[in-house]
């Protein structure tokens, strides 16, 4: 019997969070409009001066720039950020654990497609406002790898209190690193990982085998109607997982890579997508450069850092080291979000898009600038100034 994952006790965790959590504002029905010197709505398109409008109600972008007419200016509330401004998507972090550990994960069976990591989730984890405050609005809940099947990731954000799960579904993650083998169960090593995932998939589409939540997981997978995420890092897992990918038809992330500088030609003209592990200022030199080789090439990757800080200097270092400044935000915003199958919510600030974004002083892929302020479904749950001196409405 398969043990399910436990909730965390919130009265325990509630004790840790952080007393200097902001309260964010309250919720309302009314538009608020915010001015500011310019306004990110994707990688490579912004709206500027007079333009550098954004429009949200209810949690919603509900209109940008001069589509803003003069009736809702006047029945608006308004918002003017501060001279210099720069309001770009919220960063997404595709593979987050939180600190809930071991809870996220279960170690005594390989196959568990159906584990929800959203039944661990934790609304007082004392991580979550860090997050915040760092620029991540999105946080893609994953299962840890310690077996095969991980199960189902989930999307939850912060509001500024408490944390909530805002979609339940999410991708499907598999796990083909080490720390999902056992010797204490099947499977015990790669070959046989991989084996499993074939035989998984093998009865999933047999009538009288595929029978159960767990197969129709892997069905959704399938007719692609839910992505799906492998955990692969080296480089010999890497190759394992984009053959793999390539003889079920499936078309995966590959979470944490560490060495895609040797795959570049297996992954060109794939469908397979990539996920970087973080880059430092002691990553080695084909590793920094491996962000650049990878869009020259037209493979689509993001970064898969936790905090904002992560991937904003994962951004900076790979555009040291020769990618476009375009690349490397839609590398920490809209590609994410499509990779863990939030596209149509997350990473760009369109019309009907969930309104999470990020303030800054300058471009967010120079670490000079500052975060000024982080918005979450349309309330500010952060912000680095004094109440005070937040906006001047009008």
């Amino acid at each position: 019997m398969k043990s399910p994952l436990r909730i965390l006790s919130c009265a325990v965790v509630a004790t840790a969070l952080p007393l200097t959590a902001q309260r964010s504002e309250a919720p309302s029905s009314e538009s608020t409009i915010l001015e500011a010197t310019r306004v990110v709505l994707a990688a490579g398109e912004a709206l500027d001066g007079e333009a550098a409008r954004l429009a949200i109600r209810d949690g919603k972008v509900v209109a940008v720039g001069r589509e803003i007419g003069a009736e809702m200016l006047g029945r608006s509330r308004r918002v003017r950020l501060p001279a210099g401004a720069i309001v770009v998507p919220g960063f997404v972090a595709l593979n987050d654990q939180l600190d809930l550990g071991g809870e996220l994960a279960e170690s005594i069976h390989a196959f568990t497609p159906e584990l929800r990591a959203a039944d661990a989730f934790d609304p007082f984890d004392r991580v979550l406002p860090w997050r915040a405050r760092s620029g991540v609005t999105g946080l893609v809940l994953a299962p840890a790898s310690v077996n095969t099947f991980a199960g189902i990731a989930s999307l939850v954000k912060w509001d500024g209190e408490r944390g909530r799960v805002a979609a339940a579904d999410g991708y499907l993650k598999l796990a083909l690193v080490d720390s999902s083998l056992s010797r204490e169960r099947y499977p015990t090593s790669r070959m046989g990982a991989a084996d499993l995932v074939r035989q998984a998939f093998a009865d999933a589409s047999d009538p009288l085998l595929g029978v159960g939540p767990e197969y129709a997981v892997l069905r959704e997978v399938k007719d692609q109607s839910r992505r799906v995420a492998i955990h692969a890092s080296s480089h010999g897992e890497l190759v394992g997982a984009i053959d793999l990918a390539r003889e079920l038809g499936l078309a995966p992330v590959l979470l944490d890579a560490v060495e895609p500088d040797e795959c570049i030609e297996l992954l060109k003209g794939s469908s397979v997508t990539i996920a970087l592990r973080p880059l430092d200022w002691g990553s080695r030199v084909a590793l920094l450069e491996a962000p650049a080789k990878l869009a020259s090439a037209g493979v689509r990757f993001s970064f898969a850092g936790t905090t904002g800080n992560a991937l904003r200097r994962s951004a900076a270092l790979a555009i040291k080291h020769g990618l476009d400044r375009r690349t490397a935000l839609d590398a920490i915003t809209r590609i994410p979000a499509e990779q863990a199958g939030f596209g149509e919510r997350l990473g760009t600030l369109r019309v009907g898009r969930d309104a999470d974004f990020v303030v800054f002083d300058g471009d967010p892929t120079e670490l000079t600038s500052r975060l000024l302020e982080t918005w979450v479904d349309g309330r500010r749950v952060h912000s680095s100034r004094s109440e005070s001196n937040q906006e001047s409405i009008r």
